[in-house]
């Protein structure tokens, strides 16, 4: 209520400073009281956002810094990398630390570690104090699929690739393996030539001897005859 005088009657003051009347302690002639929320001193700012709490340790300025970015190398796309990120650079009165990507949560904590797979992550840090204000900074990590190549242009990744130096146009299985590269029976008979390739044998088809001890005129053993049909329809279809 406002009226003209000469003089203040009882109950007014000579201006409208006074921000809350309710509250004796809260006037323009008071110090700022930091964390408690209210507007001491009536300059229409409170706690941190005043001035006067620069020297508060609760009002230190608050700082998000996720670390320098990152490039790693991983050999296998499926298996991804663990990497571990580090807040522990941040700087203010901080009471929660929270890790996303694109909008997902990754992890809380001042510290976590996550699995990436190959690709560029942007990471952002998202940090908290006591009074709500919060700060944030993004972490770029870059995954990077190292696999070495495919040096004998079979298929198989080097990484995955149990027989390197495959020859060329020779097919090859799942772990890039041809049969002129495997002896299955360990008689030192490649599978390619060997016409008995889960049966070790002493004779040049990798057939063991017949019943005579000999290989016969062919090199052929008696089991190496009546495999020979099945094992050459066999590799036919394999090259």
């Amino acid at each position: 209520v406002t009226v003209r005088a000469c003089s203040p009657p009882a109950g007014y003051v000579e201006n409208g400073d006074d921000c809350n009347d309710t509250i004796p302690a809260v006037n323009p002639g008071v110090v700022e009281v930091c964390n408690n929320g209210i507007n001491d001193d009536c300059d229409g700012l409170i706690d941190c956002d005043d001035p006067d709490c620069a020297w508060d340790l609760g009002c230190a300025e608050l700082m998000a810094d996720a670390g320098p970015d990152l490039s790693l190398t991983v050999a296998i796309a499926a298996e991804g990398v663990n990497v571990m990120l580090d807040g522990s650079r941040c700087s203010g009165n901080i009471v929660e630390y929270t890790w996303t990507e694109n909008g997902q949560w990754l992890a809380y904590g001042r510290t976590a570690v996550v699995l990436l797979r190959p690709g560029t992550h942007d990471i952002v840090l998202t940090i908290r104090d006591a009074h709500g204000r919060t700060a944030s900074d993004t972490l770029r990590v870059s995954v990077n699929l190292d696999d070495g190549g495919d040096e004998d242009l079979d298929g198989v990744i080097n990484a995955q690739d149990d027989c390197p130096g495959t020859p060329a146009e020779e097919a090859v299985d799942a772990n890039g393996c041809s049969c002129s590269q495997l002896d299955t029976d360990g008689d030192e008979t490649n599978d390619c030539d060997d016409l008995c390739p889960t049966i070790p044998g002493s004779c040049p088809n990798g057939c063991p001897p017949g019943p005579s001890g000999l290989c016969g005129s062919t090199g052929c053993g008696l089991i190496g005859l009546a495999l020979a049909g099945m094992w050459l329809s066999r590799r036919r279809s394999r090259v």
